[in-house]
């Protein structure tokens, strides 16, 4: 079964690390997709395709895309926006 949920990310980024620490506390499922890696590189060029947007974390629920200064300024709102759009497509 492929994760709803997938969080775009590279390991010397600290807004990232607080991300996903959020995501383990309130136990919400995710796949981590280290865009460092040669797969996981391969994977985000298609959201920045469609985003054209690199920064950092990058995430996917389902089809929609969140971005960081875009679609959301702090980790706690993301964390919200996840929490909303997860629970819409259960």
């Amino acid at each position: 079964m492929t994760k709803k949920i997938k969080i775009f990310h590279m390991e010397t980024c600290p807004y990232c690390k607080k991300l996903m620490e959020g995501l383990d506390k309130l136990e919400i499922i995710y796949e981590k997709i280290d865009v460092d890696s040669k797969e996981g590189e391969k994977k985000f060029l298609k959201v920045y395709e469609v985003s054209k947007n690199e920064n950092m974390p990058t995430i996917l629920v389902n089809n929609k895309i969140l971005i960081p200064e875009i679609t959301f300024n702090t980790i706690e709102e993301a964390l919200n926006l996840i929490k909303d759009l997860d629970s819409t497509t259960s």
